[in-house]
């Protein structure tokens, strides 16, 4: 098996490892090889999974089109979207940074449900990322993107928004805390 992932700091790099050491080949692709080439770009063709994760504005958006439009046809693809919680209306102050999240989600909720297309497709919404607040761990994140990947072809788990249980506006008023 096959996975791309666009992307190569952070939580990419450690989904990125965590499936290497489980010997997933994995190709680290930026944003640009994908969105300046088009449908050309070759590792549609060579990889069996695409991690549609690096945020740069609306990039993911068209990246998860380009891949539609190679893959529709194809029962043994797999595209795992990256978006966030903060895709729901009304629950970020990051204007520009939701409104390119829900973008994403819009176009898979299309993709998923009015279109003849045949692959697996998921959207992990997800909650904070952070080491000194309760958040998800990468770790976490990464073991589930694993499960996902191994499991029974025959189930597609259409979206799923996963976060640390602790109160939501409790983490929010310590994270404003921090940046000031």
């Amino acid at each position: 098996m096959k996975v791309a992932i666009t992307g190569s700091s952070g939580l990419a790099k450690t989904i990125k490892d965590f499936l290497e050491e489980e010997g997933i080949e994995v190709i680290v692709s930026r944003i640009e090889d994908i969105t300046m080439n088009g449908i050309n770009w070759w590792g549609f063709a060579n990889v069996d999974v695409l991690i549609n994760f690096a945020y740069d504005d609306f990039e993911q958006t068209r990246i998860l089109n380009y891949a539609h439009e190679m893959w529709c046809d194809k029962s043994d693809k797999y595209i795992i979207n990256f978006s966030s919680r903060a895709a729901q209306a009304n629950i970020s102050q990051g204007y520009l940074y939701a409104s390119a999240k829900s973008s994403l989600n819009h176009l898979a909720n299309n993709l998923q449900y009015n279109s003849d297309k045949k692959y697996r497709m998921t959207t992990l919404n997800l909650g904070l990322i952070h080491s000194d607040m309760p958040s998800l761990q990468r770790e976490q994140v990464a073991a589930l993107v694993l499960d996902m990947i191994q499991s029974e072809p025959s189930i597609e788990v259409a979206e799923m928004t996963i976060q640390a249980h602790h109160n939501y506006k409790n983490v929010q008023r310590m994270k404003a805390e921090k940046l000031h």
